[in-house]
């Protein structure tokens, strides 16, 4: 027996798989295009100046780009976090009890002030 809740959460879930794959996907392709850009950029530097020199630049070229993708997930992931909503106060007690448990807690503070003085 299927449900309208079902379907729904059945096709967002299919929605989402797909979404996963074609984002792997292009992942995918995006790597393969910068490893043909490093080994065109190597081969032209290792041609023009030294085989040495085009794996430094291209090194630090790789290793720059790979500090900015932390630098730039660091930052997105604060905003990535749901805002925290402030808790309702909750009901104070009444009663004999909570005149109790105050003065209690009036008290313990009152013995660390003057332990810290």
């Amino acid at each position: 027996m299927e449900t309208p809740f079902l379907n729904t959460v059945e096709k967002r879930v299919i929605r989402a798989e797909r979404a996963g794959v074609l984002f792997l996907l292009a992942g995918a392709f995006c790597f393969t295009g910068l490893v043909f850009i490093a080994d065109a950029g190597w081969r032209w530097l290792a041609e023009a100046y030294d085989p040495v020199i085009a794996s430094v630049v291209v090194g630090a070229l790789m290793l720059v780009l790979s500090l900015l993708c932390v630098i730039i997930h660091l930052a997105g992931s604060g905003r990535a976090t749901p805002q925290e909503t402030e808790t309702p106060p909750q009901p104070q007690p009444s009663g004999a009890a909570a005149q109790l448990i105050e003065a209690f807690l009036m008290g313990l503070d009152a013995a660390r002030t003057m332990r810290r003085s």
